[in-house]
This record gives structure tokens, sequence and C-alpha cells, in this order.
């Protein structure tokens, strides 16, 4: 007997599902950013306004955390964010790959050179790629 309960020809958009208010727990379970840490930012982010620190100890104090970068919403005494935010944040602190630098890289130096435009290699390892220039 076949079982009609499961169609796995839908296709179904998981992102949707994610709410644009997101509470610390949930920041933490889908992107990974410790609650304790958001909560320590701001702590400090309150009294350097009200200033509590010395001057000289707040310039010490890293503040390109995601809890002095943006404001929450407090509803019902509970800290949400917006997840646009969230994500702008990962994205704005996330590092090239390596791959991708190399390319980047490359594609400079022979504008620098005045060998543009460049077409990149299509293989994507990149041992195998040769400068055609250098060939010639």
């Amino acid at each position: 007997m076949k079982n009609n309960l499961i169609n796995t020809d839908l296709e179904f958009d998981l992102y949707s599902l994610i709410p644009e208010l997101l509470d610390l727990n949930q920041i933490n379970h889908l992107y990974g950013l410790a609650p304790g840490t958001i909560r320590r930012e701001r702590w400090l982010q309150k009294q350097i306004k009200e200033q509590k620190i010395s001057a000289g100890k707040a310039a010490k104090i890293n503040t390109s955390g995601f809890g002095f970068m943006y404001d929450p919403i407090i509803m019902y005494g509970k800290i949400y964010y917006k997840r646009k935010d969230v994500e702008h944040f990962i994205k704005t602190c996330t590092e090239k790959s390596p791959m991708e630098a190399l390319k980047i890289a490359s594609i400079a130096s022979r504008a620098r050179e005045g060998k543009f435009p460049f077409n990149p290699p299509v293989e994507s390892d990149a041992d195998s790629y040769v400068d055609q220039a250098d060939v010639n």
C-alpha cells in the first residue's frame, strides 16, 4: 500500500519559515552567535553611554560585535533582533575563501599590467591553473 501522506514532489522554501524577528536563542541555534556575548556587549555599550567606564578603558573595548552594532527590539522583556540585521552582520564579517582571494588578486595584477580583459580559469582547481601570458 502506497503512503499518500508524504508528497516529495513539492518544492519547499525553508528560508521562508525563519521569522523576521529572532530572539537570542534562535540566533544562537540558527547562526551560532552566542547569546551571552550579545548580552555582555549590550551591557558594555550601556556602561560606556552612561560614562561608568573611563575613556581609556572604553577605547580598548572592541566595539565591532553584533551587540554593539545593531539595536534590539525589546518585547515583553525579551530581546529580539531583525533577521536581516543578523544576516548583514554575518555577511560583513565573512572573509573570502583563499580561491576567491587568489582570483581577485590575479585579476587586479593583470589590470595593473594592462592585460585586461581577463578571462578567469574555468577549472576550480588552483593547482592546475597556468597563466596563458606566462606560457607564451
